[in-house]
């Protein structure tokens, strides 16, 4: 009914319990001895242990229902203490210009290990990566289903965007899924680079000079001389084989000179190789971009610590 769905799509079961949640459930269990269980966890005597048994042990709600089986809170109560479920974020992979009606995304599968050997694994990604897997294996039985509802919404962005003047080059850094917003950049502007060939060709040989002291070439017509800026992307993965994402888009894009590809496999042998690595062995073409070509410099992906090492990169380079 509309509570099992309010329960399934909006409030998030997985997140780790404030002790604020323990002591609601504690004062709604009938054994006294599960009820004390919790009081204890919830209680400053029990920090290390509610340290040790709920957040290291990533225990969610679900869970310590189950570990105390005579807990049975009203659940409009539950309602009013846990938390909704919050929006992800991911960048679309795609241009407008290339799939008008359509998005993609990259999204990282999260899996890991919690105190105590339990495994845990991301909410969002694996419901995701499950509708995926029927997508890809069973296309015919998913056109007899009625469709999935993935609720969404757009989150303009303000400065991340491509320059206006498509002339303009472009420098892109993005390591593992920090690439998807550079695949759509990348789409977008290799198609207005054939929009300009096709209008070229279909020009055909034009006339210059001047006629009666006209220009025979008009300013609105210059089509020779509009041309789109370079492209250079630094993308980085762990295995080439395994998380190389998008990767026959942009070799294939990179083999016809669209744009220059590097490439940092960090686990592929040969020691570990970084994105900030590859762009010091280009460190001196990477300067002329910047400064004599003035290309505007993007990065995409984790801001902890990728993106801080990028910097350090690219204040070494331009120190040099």
């Amino acid at each position: 009914g509309a509570l099992r769905e309010l329960v399934r799509t909006r409030v998030d079961l997985e997140t780790v319990p404030k002790k604020s949640v323990l002591r609601l459930l504690a004062d709604h269990c009938s054994d006294p001895g599960e009820a004390d269980a919790l009081y204890l966890l919830s209680s400053i005597k029990g920090k290390d242990l509610f340290q040790g048994k709920v957040e290291r042990a990533a225990t969610t709600v679900v869970e310590l229902l189950e570990q105390h089986p005579s807990c049975r809170p009203p659940v409009e109560l539950l309602l009013q203490v846990l938390p909704a479920l919050s929006p992800r974020y991911y960048s679309i992979a795609s241009s407008p210009f290339v799939q008008p009606s359509r998005v993609r995304i990259a999204f990282t599968l999260v899996r890991w290990e919690a105190e105590g050997g339990k495994p845990k694994r991301g909410l969002c990604t694996h419901w995701l990566h499950s509708l995926c897997q029927g997508l890809s294996q069973n296309p015919d039985e998913l056109l007899e289903q009625p469709p999935v509802l993935v609720p969404l919404s757009l989150c303009p962005t303000k400065d991340f965007r491509l320059p206006e003047d498509p002339s303009t080059r472009i420098v892109m850094v993005g390591p593992g899924t920090g690439v998807a917003p550079f695949v759509g950049f990348i789409q977008h502007r290799v198609t207005i680079r054939e929009e300009l060939e096709e209008e070229k060709r279909a020009m055909g040989d034009r006339c210059d000079g001047v006629w009666r002291g006209m220009p025979l070439r008009l300013d609105d017509e210059c089509v020779e001389e509009r041309s789109v800026g370079g492209m250079w992307l630094f993308f980085g993965c762990r295995s080439q084989d395994q998380d190389f994402l998008y990767r026959k888009e942009l070799t294939a894009l990179a083999s016809t000179e669209a744009m220059s590809l590097s490439t940092a496999f960090s686990r592929s042998g040969g020691g570990r190789v970084y994105v900030q690595d590859r762009m010091r062995e280009h460190g001196r073409e990477l300067a002329r971009w910047l400064l004599a070509e003035r290309a505007i410099f993007y990065v995409c992906g984790d801001g902890a610590r990728m993106a801080k090492d990028v910097r350090a990169a690219v204040v070494a380079i331009l120190d040099e």
